[in-house]
């Protein structure tokens, strides 16, 4: 729907429902900008773009894992969510 905005989608409409649903629930595994792959754990709402994130590797690397707040912390702000990805 998110590619679509403005396209076939009227962007107000799109709003409205990613504030309501979110695009990654809680326990989706998604890759992040920075390299990142972890699992969602917690959702916001009006802000479903950027959830908490359980993180587990890193550059393809293992990490002890850490919950990381693309909302609130500020070393994440600029970090999207680039796609889901089906495990670990």
């Amino acid at each position: 729907l998110m590619q679509n905005e403005g396209k076939k989608f009227d962007p107000e409409i799109i709003k409205i429902v990613s504030e309501k649903f979110a695009p990654f629930p809680i326990g989706t595994f998604v890759r992040l900008s920075n390299q990142m792959v972890g699992i969602v754990v917690e959702n916001y709402t009006n802000t479903c773009l950027k959830p908490k994130v359980r993180i587990f590797w890193e550059n393809q690397k293992p990490v002890t894992p850490m919950v990381i707040d693309l909302r609130d912390d500020p070393l994440y702000k600029e970090v999207e969510i680039k796609e889901a990805v089906n495990s670990l």
